[in-house]
């Protein structure tokens, strides 16, 4: 594993970067709970752009993407409103407006700045993922395709330590 920092970027020139869910919604779906991780990782991505570096999200990272936005705005209707069950709340106008607000932003950042890429996983790629670890099964189907990609890793993702990646995070427990 190779993990770059902030200060390496300037190297990174020509590569490719992979960017997590974890990443994008700290760009695009900031909140208050997520500390000063917007704002570093807002900047990591503005010199990534000014490095003309390709960015890459696949199905799996906007899949999570789309469902954790959603659950959060779910979340937080529940705070003002009171319980109501997930499907119920995304089937009703408020549900519709957070759903349709979430695809916009997935549509502008796929139509303008990231490029999308993905792979068929065969048996081997998927009897490899079901080897138990500290990764969930989609950080592993992320480990397979920049593994076979050549993509760096852009994550804050602690789950990553430890893989055969090359690693682009300003998260110093990553190691």
């Amino acid at each position: 594993m190779k993990i770059y920092r902030t200060s390496d970027i300037p190297r990174l020139a020509g590569r490719d970067i992979f960017f997590d869910a974890n990443v994008i919604m700290y760009i695009y779906f900031a909140t208050s709970s997520m500390k000063n991780w917007p704002a570093t990782y807002s900047a990591i991505f503005t010199r990534l752009l000014t490095n003309r570096n390709r960015l890459f999200v696949d199905y799996n990272v906007l899949s999570e993407v789309v469902n954790r936005e959603l659950r959060m705005n779910h979340s937080s209707f529940v705070a003002a409103h009171g319980p109501q069950d997930y499907k119920l709340w995304r089937n009703s106008a408020d549900g519709r407006c957070a759903e349709t607000r979430t695809y916009a932003i997935i549509k502008s950042l796929l139509g303008s700045t990231f490029r999308l890429d993905g792979k068929k996983y065969d048996l081997g790629d998927i009897t490899e993922m079901l080897i138990p670890s500290n990764q969930d099964f989609t950080d592993k189907a992320i480990v397979n395709l920049c593994r076979e990609r050549g993509f760096v890793l852009l994550t804050n993702d602690g789950d990553f330590s430890g893989t055969e990646l090359e690693i682009l995070s300003a998260n110093r427990t990553l190691v």
